[in-house]
């Protein structure tokens, strides 16, 4: 066999000084690091959705869900060499750990999608926060740009990091002084108007939301800050993006003959990305009537912020104007003690029984939001909920099957 083999006594050590020599002496393509509180994920798929559709001739990597620890990131750079645009996710116990050792990602393009109160058991508090994730920034090669939310805690930080660190800035989000600013969005169509450098531009995201929206001003900055050419008549396939699995994703189910809209955020939750999905349920259009039902679990990672944190999203469950609410979890019985009668669906330890009493309770025509940090399990919910929408419509086909025969 051809192939080389290299010994090491200590294989991580081995890692980090590999990807930083290929890193720093040979040719790569342009590479993007997301990170933040909330968003990142999403961003990362919207911007690789948009590129690839876009630049059908590039040579786009973008790793799959879930690759944003430090092993997965160094791996992922010793592969850039091979290809145009390298687009990573990098989570914060990875800045973390590159901090520790003295290494950086080094980014073309630095994303910072938001800030909120997320692993405060090792970050501390939301500053801690905005200075870990400010790591991103470190060591910007030459002529980078930062891309950060304006609107988020903390926005001056980062942009003081990125400026001392060598990047350029292109600001987003909803007030006044951002660069790429959202300027107008409707719920009923996800249709988008912006201001891009002071240009006006209008297109239509494929996924609901004004946080989707949001999302998508800094897949705009982005594609600037890498200098694609005809960035905006790569608007047009914003329209054909789909949400992730646990993140976003629309689901039009039928469990015993109940057309129902599910809305699947089971995967993460901080208070931000929980403020956002809530945002969405409340203006979510009923096309058919029906109700608004959350089932809301445990922000997990929040140390001994939890219970006035948790306290706290009882004000956003109320201003939300919902019908019902499922809780699920240790916590939420801070949310469960402010809720008052008449909207309490009923409060779980675990998922265990939460389907059978939620499916007993639906109406047609309802929408119903699954959100909570992954550890809860609200993605069995989701599971039961597509498994059985499928038994049945495949026992519907068969019965009009067998009407037919007969």
């Amino acid at each position: 066999m051809d192939k080389q083999c290299i010994f090491v006594d200590d294989t991580t050590k081995f890692l980090y000084k590999a990807a930083g020599l290929i890193k720093d002496n040979v040719t790569r393509g342009k590479v993007v690091g997301i990170t933040g509180s909330a968003g990142k994920s999403t961003t990362k798929a919207i911007l690789t959705h948009v590129m690839r559709e876009y630049l059908t001739q590039k040579n786009i990597f973008s790793p799959g869900i879930n690759q944003n620890v430090a092993t997965n990131v160094l791996c992922h750079m010793s592969k850039n060499h091979d290809y145009d645009y390298a687009i990573m996710e990098v989570a914060a116990s990875c800045l973390a750990r590159f901090k520790r050792r003295k290494f950086s990602l080094s980014p073309d393009v630095a994303v910072v999608t938001s800030i909120s109160e997320a692993h405060l058991d090792y970050l501390g508090n939301l500053e801690g926060v905005a200075v870990t994730k400010s790591e991103i920034f470190s060591q910007a090669p030459s002529d980078s740009v930062a891309v950060i939310n304006s609107d988020t805690p903390h926005a001056d930080l980062l942009m003081d990091r990125a400026k001392r660190e060598g990047y350029k800035l292109i600001s987003y989000g909803e007030n006044d002084a951002a660069d790429v600013r959202l300027e107008g969005f409707d719920f009923s169509s996800n249709a988008i108007e912006a201001s891009v450098l002071g240009e006006k531009v209008s297109y239509v995201m494929g996924a609901p939301g004004r946080h989707m929206a949001i999302n998508s001003l800094a897949v705009i900055a982005t594609m600037i800050g890498l200098n694609i050419e005809g960035w905006k008549e790569a608007l047009a396939y914003f329209s054909s993006y789909r949400p992730l699995i646990g993140r976003g994703e629309i689901l039009q189910v039928n469990v015993e003959r109940k057309q129902l809209t599910v809305i699947d955020e089971s995967y993460n939750a901080n208070p931000a990305s929980m403020t956002a999905s809530l945002d969405l349920l409340k203006n979510y259009h009923l096309p058919h009537g029906g109700r608004k039902i959350a089932i809301i679990g445990d922000i997990l990672e929040l140390g001994d912020s939890s219970k006035r944190i948790h306290a706290a999203m009882a004000e956003k469950i109320l201003s939300s104007n919902l019908d019902k609410v499922f809780l699920v979890g240790e916590h939420v019985e801070e949310i469960w003690s402010r809720l008052p009668k008449n909207i309490k669906g009923g409060i779980f330890p675990s998922v265990l029984g939460v389907y059978e009493k939620l499916r007993n309770e639906l109406s047609d025509g309802d929408v119903l939001l699954l959100k909570a940090s992954n550890g809860i399990g609200l993605s069995e919910i989701s599971s039961a909920i597509k498994l059985e929408s499928v038994e049945s419509s495949r026992g519907a086909a068969e019965s009009v099957g067998m009407g037919t025969d007969t």
